[in-house]
């Protein structure tokens, strides 16, 4: 769904809204067990990011915060707390594109707080070091890359969750571009 949804963004929209819709009728509904529950909150919160992603590079940032709020409280009753510190990467990071870099900062202390997967701590500490970066606050920028690139470095395919796969060095590479000022605003790819 996120490679489907950077390429062909409109199409996608319907879908996801299905899918989404789908699974929280099936969480009001259903009977289930305590595993299928945690499941279905884990889809939940795995679509609403996605789709918030899609209407986020739209411009349609007030949907986005909504959905990644609802990504988050699934996230909360899965009792996923990586997968929380990911919603609230993207709440941090929309704060940032939005002009509000201190809150950000702030959100993605608390979530670095909370997260055990070393591939999702460095993806809070790279929307930390962006945010640190929009402030002008240099120093603190490099020493959250560097953190992020020490938690990546501890980062193993059985302690990364999917969400995060796509978390690298070049992820890295491109906040320093944007510390540089060779980039004019936080970038983001759906399907890296």
């Amino acid at each position: 769904m996120r490679t489907l949804a950077t390429a062909h963004g409109p199409l996608v929209t319907n879908l996801l809204q299905a899918h989404l819709t789908t699974v929280v009728t099936l969480i009001d509904t259903g009977v289930y067990d305590t595993p299928t529950e945690r499941r279905l909150h884990i889809c939940a919160a795995e679509l609403a990011s996605t789709f918030g992603w899609l209407l986020f590079d739209q411009g349609r940032h007030g949907a986005a915060q909504r959905l990644w709020s609802a990504a988050l409280h699934a996230a909360y009753q899965a009792d996923d707390r990586d997968l929380g510190a990911g919603c609230l990467a993207d709440l941090a990071y929309l704060a940032t594109w939005l002009h509000h870099p201190a809150h950000a900062v702030t959100v993605l202390d608390h979530a670095a707080t909370r997260t055990r997967s070393p591939a999702a701590l460095s993806l809070l500490h790279v929307r930390r070091a962006r945010a640190l970066a929009t402030l002008g606050d240099t120093a603190s920028c490099t020493r959250a890359l560097t953190a992020a690139g020490t938690a990546l470095d501890h980062a193993t395919p059985g302690t990364t969750p999917t969400w995060v796969s796509w978390m690298s060095p070049a992820v890295m590479q491109s906040v320093n571009l944007f510390q540089r000022g060779s980039v004019s605003r936080p970038t983001y790819c759906l399907a890296a």
